[in-house]
């Protein structure tokens, strides 16, 4: 164009995405001198349509892919191709020069288009669609999928062949045993296949002439089905599992017979298994929760176990409740543990608090017979006498898994003791805000704490949080109101006596003992007003059931029982004052001694038997000889009759609980030793016939008893009642009947043997006849 004029060093020039405004006349020239004849280039707007098609996308390792490029009506054109490789970012180039064939054979992978070429009249298209050519790197291999690996019985499974990437034209050659043997050639094909029988599995892609093949693909074993049927346990066979437990799931073969089998596992949970029958999980946790199925494999397969469905919870909370939590002297309590799911296998740990004031803290003691844990979720503590705090865990398994240990409960006793006691001062269990109340600790400590516990909010705290502490007594600070339980801690861990104490604010409060009140005491129970003083009639209640109604403010029992136990009140003027509880206890129980003789024989002994009336369990037996007040026998302490082969004063009492509640001693039962004198009961004088009312005299001789002075005992089965003396003299009346004898040494406790039998018998008066 004459309007165009460019230079370029080689004899063509090439004009790309050629537009309407290309067309004109061309000529060139070489030469100042030389110059070409012009032609004229014309360019339509409309282009013919052409196209790039592959006969594959995929150029196979050392293979080829033909390209063709298609134009409408192609007589007379020429072709001509462009590639872009993958990491070029310019435009297209020629890849080739302009042929005639509109096929083109390719071996190298790139982004492709061409264009068609025609000069009479000069026509070029625009540029075809782009098609993807790839390489393969190396040989493809085949990938192998089975819808089951067990052939149920009569049954079969689905075996599926493929290629990736995939591409068409594929044909699948299908092994079993060895991928070197012969190819199941009736099942060539090019989709899946069913098989029916167990074995190894392998199988390869095969597509052109000659075939060119694919890597084989990895195994699948595909087993037979047998009738033997796979189980999943667990070990232990709890019903609930919680978090940190260790447990065993087991895949048991029915009648697997002595077949080694390998083992397969399935879980919807974290775990995973491994292929042995046993899964052992140590400190399990929620994420080990799911189902669980298992199967046994040899050269054939049982069916898959029924879904197990492991559930792993919380780690449980004990819970304690004691009964009853107020004791009367010496009653037993029962503690009961339990917890949320609780179920068979659990074995329960009962503990006692032992306060420690120095640190301000507890420490916690095993009970009897619970440092192995109980199989029942109960405890019985016999004889209870004393406030006292328990706690419970349950414990499981090996090594033992334990829940969260229980909240402290205590168990209150009101019993005064000696030991350590709690006393208030003023001595009323009802207080108005604003008065001076103290409690004070007694006993053998010089360390103390008073502790109190809140019935609302459970809150256990000591008298610097809501007193003033003082050497071992406490000030309330009675400005709060409270109804609040009190005790005293001592420094050697021992709890006192309990108290209840109300502080009120109303304008009346019933004066009522702290303590608890003796049976055949007299107590008196008052009502007080804060200012005034009463001048109509009031009214004692007691369990809400009226009792006195009068002018009198005070309630008098002369001789307090046992049925007197239980809420006082009092109204006046329309005013009601709390209710507080009055507890009576009952005496001591006495011990009773029972011996089943008074006599040791020679080389022998004797059995004593203690009991407490009312009967009642859970006693042990302390055992005294010679003063009540001496240390008890420690070799004899029982909950049983002993024996002893010692003569002496024998005494004993009874005890039960931690600390021991004593009972009152027995009465003392005297014990004599047999000595070897022969005892011999004589008649004087030795009459062979007696009569009523003949005057005779029976002696107890000792043989061999020297100077020893000796008391008597006499037997008879007569009417007679025998002294203690050596001989009976009395005037025969009905005296038939055996007569015994033994003695005792007055300086020693010892005893010969009952003498043999004596008859005596007594006949009616001779008859005689007077003459005159």
């Amino acid at each position: 164009m004459d309007t165009n004029h460019q230079s370029h060093t080689t004899g063509e020039i090439t004009i790309y995405h050629v537009s309407v405004s290309d067309e004109g006349r061309y000529k060139c020239k070489f030469d100042i001198w030389a110059e070409s004849a012009e032609r004229l280039l014309k360019v339509t707007a409309g282009r013919r349509g052409v196209k790039l098609t592959a006969d594959r996308t995929i150029i196979p390792l050392g293979g080829r892919v033909t390209l063709t490029c298609s134009v409408e009506d192609p007589a007379g054109f020429k072709y001509q191709r462009f590639r872009q490789t993958s990491d070029s970012s310019g435009e297209t180039s020629p890849q080739a020069e302009i042929v005639d064939e509109s096929n083109r054979v390719i071996s190298q992978g790139g982004k492709y288009t061409c264009r068609g070429w025609r000069n009479e009249p000069y026509v070029v298209t625009s540029e075809s669609n782009a098609v993807i050519i790839h390489e393969t790197a190396s040989r493809p291999k085949a990938e192998l999928r089975a819808d089951d690996r067990d052939i149920p019985v009569g049954g079969s499974v689905t075996l599926t062949c493929s290629v990736n990437p995939s591409s068409s034209g594929w044909k699948y050659f299908w092994y079993r045993g060895e991928k070197t043997s012969e190819p199941l050639t009736s099942q060539l094909s090019a989709g899946p296949i069913r098989v029916s029988e167990e074995g190894v599995y392998w199988c390869r892609g095969g597509r052109g002439e000659p075939v060119y093949y694919t890597e084989y693909s990895d195994s699948i074993t595909i087993y037979r089905d047998v009738p033997n049927k796979a189980v999943v346990t667990l070990q232990p066979n709890w019903s609930e599992i919680y978090r940190g437990e260790t447990i065993t799931l087991r895949c048991e073969i029915k009648d697997g017979g002595d077949t080694e089998w390998e083992y397969e596992w399935r879980t919807n949970s974290s775990e995973k298994p491994s292929n042995q029958n046993e899964l052992s999980i140590r400190s399990v946790s929620a994420s080990h929760s799911g189902v669980y199925r298992c199967k046994g494999s040899e050269n054939s397969s049982t069916y898959w176990s029924d879904p197990f469905n492991l559930t792993v919870s919380d780690k449980p909370q004990s819970v304690l409740t004691v009964s009853p939590s107020w004791l009367s002297a010496g009653a037993s309590v029962t503690l009961n543990c339990s917890f949320k799911d609780q179920s068979a296998g659990w074995r329960f740990y009962w503990y006692k608090a032992v306060p420690d004031p120095p640190v301000n803290s507890y420490s916690y003691e095993l009970l009897p017979g619970s440092s192995s844990g109980t199989e029942q979720d109960s405890y019985i503590v016999h004889g209870q006498t004393h406030t006292a705090e328990y706690a419970c865990i349950a414990g499981r398994g090996d090594p033992v898994y334990y829940t969260y240990n229980s909240k402290s409960q205590f168990v209150w006793s009101a019993d005064f003791h000696s030991s350590v006691s709690l006393t208030v001062s003023p001595d009323r269990a009802q207080h108005f805000t604003s008065d001076s109340v103290s409690l004070s600790c007694e006993g053998n400590s010089t360390e103390w704490r008073v502790r109190r516990l809140s019935p609302e909010d459970r809150d256990l705290s000591d008298c610097t949080t809501w007193g003033t502490m003082s050497g071992s007594t406490c000030k309330l600070n009675t400005n709060q109101l409270s109804d609040t339980v009190y005790w005293c801690e001592s420094g050697s861990g021992e709890f006192s006596n309990a108290v209840n104490i109300t502080i009120q604010d109303k304008d009346m409060i019933l004066l009522s003992p702290a303590r608890p009140v003796t049976e055949g005491d007299s107590v008196s129970l008052s009502c007080k007003l804060r200012k005034q003083t009463f001048d109509s009639t009031v009214f004692f209640y007691h369990n809400e059931k009226l009792i006195q109604n009068d002018t009198r403010w005070e309630l008098n029992i002369s001789a307090v029982s046992k049925s007197d136990e239980g809420f006082y009140k009092c109204q006046h003027s329309g005013q009601e004052s709390a209710q507080s509880w009055m507890s009576v206890q009952a005496n001591r129980p006495k011990a009773e001694l029972r011996a089943d003789d008074r006599d040791i024989p020679v080389g022998g002994s004797v059995t004593l038997t203690c009991s407490v009336n009312p009967s009642s369990s859970g006693w042990k037996y302390f055992w005294y000889r010679g003063e009540k007040t001496s240390e008890p026998l420690t070799s004899q302490l029982s909950a049983g009759p002993i024996r002893v082969s010692e003569e002496g004063v024998y005494w004993c009492r009874g005890g039960r609980g931690e600390p021991v509640y004593y009972t009152e001693y027995s009465d003392s039962v005297t014990i004599y030793k047999k000595v070897p004198n022969k005892v011999v009961v004589t008649l004087q004088t030795n009459w062979s016939e007696i009569y009523r009312g003949e005057t005779i005299t029976l002696r107890c001789e000792i043989k061999d008893g020297g100077d020893t002075e000796w008391e008597y005992e006499w037997k008879t089965t007569s009417s007679e009642k025998p002294s203690s003396k050596k001989e009976l003299i009395f005037k025969t009346k009905s005296d038939s009947g055996v007569y015994r004898c033994k003695g005792r040494k007055k300086s020693e406790k010892s005893s010969t043997d009952w003498s043999d039998p004596f008859k005596l018998t007594v006949s009616d008066s001779k008859s005689h006849q007077i003459f005159f």
